[in-house]
């Protein structure tokens, strides 16, 4: 009888293979990735489009509309002009609005941190006035217009770039 020679018999990869690494590789793949969506969802806050504190029910959240009620039963809009240089805001308001001071909120479409507040001043003959101190106007911004009671409130958008805006209520009037 000969002796078995090992040398002959085949064995097995030493490197592990490819298919090792497929083994290894896509199982920590996905934990890398699951980890990075995590620190994604976590850095970019709320979601929420709206500027309005809102009442959540499970997956549902109700507003008080009742300002933008009263905006439509006013007749109220507004448009407004913005020099670029200066800040400068002039807002003519339309409709049964009392006189007095007004906010004008320009809320950034994703990072709340950024949002900011102006009081505009009445000018006389429905205009209003104002100045945008240290905004960039070089992308959109949500807007919302309300006396400081609350009571009735415009909506609109400033487009990146423009020099102007219009205002009116969230809800169409009553007719």
């Amino acid at each position: 009888m000969k002796p078995i020679d090992d040398s002959t018999r085949p064995s097995g990869p030493r490197s592990g293979g490819p298919l090792l690494w497929l083994v290894v590789l896509i199982p920590l793949a996905t934990v890398v990735a699951g980890i990075g969506t995590v620190v994604i969802a976590t850095r970019t806050g709320s979601t929420d489009a709206v500027i309005d504190p809102v009442r959540r029910t499970a997956q549902v959240q109700d507003s008080d509309l009742r300002a933008d009620r009263e905006a439509a039963r006013l007749g109220l809009s507004g448009r407004a002009g913005v020099d670029a240089g200066t800040g400068a805001v002039r807002l003519s308001l339309a409709g049964d609005a009392a006189a007095g001071r007004l906010q004008l909120t320009l809320a950034h479409p994703v990072r709340r941190s950024e949002d900011r507040s102006f009081e505009l001043v009445p000018g006389g003959a429905g205009v209003w006035l104002g100045r945008l101190d240290g905004i960039d106007l070089g992308h959109d911004w949500n807007l919302l217009l309300a006396p400081p009671d609350g009571r009735w409130r415009l909506v609109g958008r400033l487009a990146a770039g423009s020099d102007a805006f219009e205002l009116a209520a969230a809800l169409p009037g009553d007719g």
